[in-house]
């Protein structure tokens, strides 16, 4: 079965069950093929409800495309509301600050190895790199940029 395949039988399986109507699955490869196997409880008008869904599904690329772009932006709104506490907004301006510095850390550090002769590099793993070498940064800096990841992100 084909990524594809996969994907249209996880969209009319998640469409029915949207739908409210009692199924154990899906099988099949094309519209054509496709079966829905409902459970016992499932109402002769919800059977019908869940063929009409079958036969009106968008079974191109484009329809797959537009469905896992809606389910893409539902989990994208929900990890927003879910993060909207003040705490988690906090925990991650802080992660994504101490990354970003992280990161400019080791291109300032690899900028400056690259520049130094092979006795120098030698010199810095023996003696330990300098620190007067890199940019100072000071605590009220840092909460500076915490703050404008919080306010950037409440925007």
């Amino acid at each position: 079965m084909t990524d594809r395949e996969i994907t249209r039988l996880s969209r009319l399986d998640d469409v029915i069950r949207s739908a409210g109507i009692p199924i154990n699955g899906v099988s099949g490869i094309t519209q054509e093929t496709a079966r829905v196997d409902f459970k016992a409880e499932a109402t002769n008008q919800q059977r019908q409800q869940a063929a009409a869904i079958l036969a009106g599904l968008d079974w191109t690329d484009a329809g797959d495309a537009s469905w896992l772009a809606g389910k893409a932006k539902a989990r994208a709104s929900a990890a927003s509301k879910a993060g909207s506490d003040p705490d988690d907004r906090l925990i991650r301006a802080i992660a994504a600050e101490l990354f970003n510095q992280d990161q400019a850390m080791a291109l300032r550090i690899n900028g400056l190895l690259s520049i130094l002769t092979a006795n120098q590099r030698n010199a810095i793993i023996a003696n330990g790199f300098p620190a007067s070498a890199l940019p100072a940064r000071t605590m009220d800096d840092f909460i500076v940029a915490v703050k404008a990841r919080i306010a950037a992100e409440a925007a």
